[in-house]
Formats: structure tokens, C-alpha cells, sequence
């Protein structure tokens, strides 16, 4: 059954998103319309002969067209079109994106989303390749995972070999570069933009981020930069001295667990190193923010994360990729925890986790175990972080 296009499966294939969401990919020279859907090359010759205009590129409109005549763009399947035909949360749903809110295929974005780069120390339990340089050296030194999933995420081509050699000044020196930061430069005069949103990898390994920050701000746009924490201490300081005298500079802290649990869920940083880079924010009056990817992992010891977290504002986004990170994988022990706590969680939370019930295929739960012991032998860790019961359950027929 073909998910894309049995509407039993799938009953709309609108999302708002491709109409007011530009990503943009300063390293891999890459745009996305939402920045879960699978990147598309640059249309350059679009751009030097429509300027300021990277956002209604012939591509662009094209998807744009599709969803408003209701058939599923491609771009679009591992991050919702997948999800959705599982009964899962997808990201337009929880963003409530399939609401029809705009309909002309030539538009200007809202929201403006820059990858500075993949150069991060973390590798994170549900990235990959595509948002981490530690992931891609992983991959590179221990070779592909074995685990089967919808795309490439675990296993390197030459692109990435390629873009592995290179350094933050090779890639500023492309002579693609210039242009695209005209473009983006022309787009925060031009545009109606209402937010800008800078990730990376880790934007604070960024060595142009102060430059970057400098170029968008003093338009009265909101610039918010999302981070692991990942960094020396030192050299957060640093970055965050230089940028605290940009006054629309918010900080957005991925996180969704505390102690043990947070170090193997962000392998590659450690719990007192991301407690200190908090405290540094504190000290220099910057705000943030939490945003919390919704694993089955992550909820193992949720209540403890909401309890540190306290009165600091939580943005709860389901992952849906790998599939074995669903939430519906959990023993029994688990499920009877979270169902129990349910109504004491923010709404938020509910709607990604009230399918915990669903029947889950046998291959998930055995993807996620031989994944599980995998990602710990290649890192000499132990998986002692994990609930007894849920280790176990893990390992039954």
C-alpha cells in the first residue's frame, strides 16, 4: 500500500509550512520549505537572475502547486507523509501546519532558518550525518550502521567525504558563498519576515556567528539560536559576551533529559558541562527557552526533566525518523508510568505521546536494541542509564 497515495492512509496533503518556511544550508548550499523536508540544490541561476527571490524558486512554487491541488509532495514523506500513515505525530500535525492558511504559490517566507554548518562535538542518540560532524566521523571510522532506515542518515557518500575535508574557511571561501549571503541579506531588508532561526550542527562552533548575528540584526527580527550546549565552557563565554548586546538574540537549548539519561541521549557532552553553560546564560541576562525532542528514550525519565525544568518555557517536538524512536515502543512498565502521569503533562506533550497504546511492528523493537548496542560499543559505553525493565524488555523475543 503506497502511503503517499492511498487516502485512507493519508487524508490531506496540505502544509503551511512550504508557503511561509525557507531553510537554507550555508555549508551543503542546500534550501528546504521547513526544515524536515528533504533538501533541494540551490536553483542559482534562479538567484542571479531573480534576486532576493531564493524563496520562489520554479521548484518551490511547483510543491506549493501540489499541495494546494492535494497530492503529497515528495519532499514532504519521511517527515510526515511516513509518520502520518502510522498513526504517528508528524511535524506539520503537531505544528498544526495542515490548517489551510495560505494559498498563493508565490509568497515571501516568515520564518527564516539558517544552517551555519554541521560542525558538532555531540552525537546526539536520534541525529545523524546530516546535523553533526561526530556523527559523520563515526560513520567514517566504525563504517555504516547496520540497522535499515528511509534514507542514507547512517552510511557516508562522496558528498560527505567531501564536505568532512573541508574546513569553515574553505566552505566561506566557496564561491557560492558570497552570493548566498547576498541573497539572505536581501531577504531580511526586503521580506516580511517575523523570526529568524540559526541552528547548525552547533552554531557556537560557528567561527562567523557574531559576524552572521551582526548582518541580521536592527530589523526588530527575532534571531533564535538553537544549541546543545556542546561547547567548552570558555569559549561559550566567550561567544555569549560578544552576542548579549544583540537585544533580539534569544537562546533555544535542545534537551529533553537530565544526568545519566541526558549524557547518552547527547552523547558528547556531559551534564555538568550543560549545567554550567546554563548558569553562564544566567549571569549575562540572555534568555532561553528549552526545545524537546520526544523520544521513546526521552520519555523513560521525563517527570525528572519537567521537574528541572520548572518555569522555563518547553517546546515539545515528536521525532519521527528513525521509526524505532516512536513513542509507542516502551514495555509495558513504562507505558503504565506515562499514562498514569498523562494529564499532569503540558498539552503539548499529551497530543505527540496519547497513541503510546498502538501496535508497533516486531522490527521496530528489535531495530531499536541491535541500534541501541551498536551506538554503545562504538563509544565504549555502557547502557546502565537506561531503566533495568526497559533493557530487558528490549531484549525479549
Amino acid at each position: 500500500m503506497n502511503h503517499l497515495t492511498d487516502p485512507d492512509q493519508t487524508k490531506d496533503f496540505y502544509c503551511s509550512q512550504k508557503f511561509w518556511w525557507l531553510s537554507v544550508d550555508l555549508e551543503k548550499l542546500k534550501t528546504m520549505s521547513c526544515c524536515a523536508a528533504t533538501p533541494a540544490k540551490i536553483n542559482f541561476d534562479h538567484i542571479n537572475q531573480h534576486p532576493g527571490d531564493i524563496f520562489n524558486s520554479p521548484e518551490m512554487i511547483a510543491e506549493r502547486q501540489q499541495m494546494l491541488l492535494n497530492q503529497p509532495v515528495a519532499s514532504c514523506a519521511s517527515s510526515c507523509w511516513i509518520p502520518e500513515s502510522k498513526s504517528q505525530m508528524s511535524r506539520r500535525i503537531s505544528m498544526k501546519s495542515h490548517l489551510p492558511t495560505h494559498t498563493a504559490t508565490s509568497t515571501s517566507p516568515e520564518v527564516l532558518h539558517i544552517i551555519v554548518g554541521s560542525d558538532c562535538n555531540m552525537t546526539c542518540i536520534y541525529c545523524c550525518k546530516y546535523y553533526s560532524s561526530a556523527w559523520t566521523r563515526d560513520i567514517n571510522n566504525h563504517g555504516a550502521y547496520s540497522v535499515a532506515t528511509s534514507d542514507d542518515r547512517y552510511i557516508l557518500n562522496d558528498t560527505d567525504r567531501v564536505i568532512m575535508k573541508l574546513s569553515q574557511k574553505d566552505i566561506k571561501n566557496n564561491r557560492f558563498n558570497d552570493s548566498l549571503l547576498n541573497e539572505i541579506a536581501q531577504l531580511v531588508e526586503s521580506s516580511n519576515l517575523k523570526e529568524i532561526v540559526i541552528t547548525g550542527g552547533e552554531p557556537f562552533l560557528y567561527l562567523g556567528l557574531e559576524e552572521l548575528i551582526s548582518k541580521l540584526s536592527g530589523h526588530g527580527i527575532a534571531i533564535k539560536i538553537y544549541s546543545g550546549l556542546g561547547v567548552n565552557s570558555d569559549r561559550f563565554q566567550k561567544e555569549i559576551v560578544k552576542l548579549s548586546k544583540f537585544a533580539e538574540v534569544q537562546l533555544i537549548i535542545s534537551v529533553e533529559s537530565t544526568g545519566r539519561l541526558y549524557e547518552l541521549l547527547r552523547y558528547g557532552n556531559t551534564w555538568d558541562r550543560f549545567e554550567s553553560n546554563i548558569e553562564i546564560l544566567k549571569q549575562h541576562d540572555v534568555p532561553y527557552s528549552f526545545y524537546a525532542t520526544v523520544t521513546n528514550l526521552a520519555l523513560l525519565d521525563i517527570d525528572d526533566f519537567i521537574k528541572y525544568a520548572g518555569d522555563i518555557a518547553i517546546v515539545w517536538s515528536p521525532c519521527t525518523d528513525p521509526d524505532f524512536f516512536a513513542v509507542n515502543i516502551l514495555d509495558k512498565i513504562t507505558k503504565s508510568t506515562l499514562k498514569n502521569q498523562m494529564a499532569h503533562y503540558p498539552l503539548q506533550l499529551q497530543e505527540i505521546i496519547k497513541n503510546l497504546s498502538d501496535v508497533f511492528v516486531p522490527d521496530q523493537k528489535s531495530n531499536l536494541n541491535g541500534y541501541l548496542k551498536e551506538f554503545a560499543q562504538r563509544r565504549s559505553i555502557e547502557l546502565n542509564s537506561l531503566p533495568p525493565h526497559f533493557v530487558e524488555w528490549l531484549e525479549q523475543q
